[in-house]
Order: C-alpha cells, then sequence, then structure tokens
C-alpha cells in the first residue's frame, strides 16, 4: 500500500521500508556504511525523514548488493564513480577553472581505480 502524499513530502523509516521492500534495521546500517551518500534529514526529535531522492539512492544500493552481487566496499566505489558523473552533468553554468578543476578530480580519482584494480590483479 503506498501512502498519498504530497510532492516533496518527506517519508518515515517504515514508509520506506514498506516502499523498497528493505527492511529497516538495514536501512539504518545502510546509512552507517554509506554516510556520504545516504543522508536523510531528521525531525526535531530525531526521527529520520526521508526525501525521493533518499529512496533512489537506496533503491540504487539495493540493486548494486543484492542483484549485481557488490560488496559493500564495492558498492561504495560504484557510487562514487557516479556521483563524479553527476557532477560532471552539472557543469555547464561552471567557470572555467571550476571545470578545469572537477576534470583534475576524476581524472585522479580514476588512476586511483586503476591502480587498485592492478594491484588486485
Amino acid at each position: 500500500m503506498k501512502k498519498k502524499r504530497k510532492n516533496g513530502a518527506s517519508l518515515s523509516i517504515g514508509d520506506v521500508s514498506k516502499i523498497c521492500g528493505i527492511p529497516d534495521y538495514t536501512i539504518r546500517y545502510w546509512e552507517n556504511e554509506f554516510k556520504e551518500e545516504l543522508i536523510p534529514s531528521r525531525t526535531q526529535g530525531k526521527q529520520r525523514r526521508y526525501s525521493d531522492d533518499d529512496i533512489n539512492k537506496l533503491m540504487h544500493i539495493k540493486k548494486l548488493l543484492w542483484v549485481d552481487n557488490f560488496s559493500i566496499k564495492g558498492a561504495k566505489r560504484i557510487l562514487k564513480g557516479s556521483m563524479l558523473l553527476t557532477d560532471i552533468t552539472e557543469t555547464k553554468d561552471l567557470p572555467i577553472k571550476d571545470t578545469h578543476d572537477l576534470a583534475m578530480q576524476i581524472a585522479r580519482f580514476i588512476n586511483q581505480q586503476l591502480t587498485s584494480v592492478k594491484s588486485a590483479a
């Protein structure tokens, strides 16, 4: 049963658990593991509130871990790469210097990934 909500309204962990098919204790665990990627807002009473973006991230994490069988470490690497690609698509209004800095950051990230793959082989 999906709850009707106003556009942009946030959901409780129980509602998100039902929508995503992920137990609430697993969501809490993933919040701890994916601290940089998954940060739900909190009410004054410290209850978690999830936005549509948070739900999309949870579903992506679920796919990486449960469908694609990545480890948590592997999923973090994928998500970090995805975040960099998102940054690239949002650079159209950045000054040239900022775009250059972003490109250098991405190049360093790719080099680190290649180095780690080579050392693991």
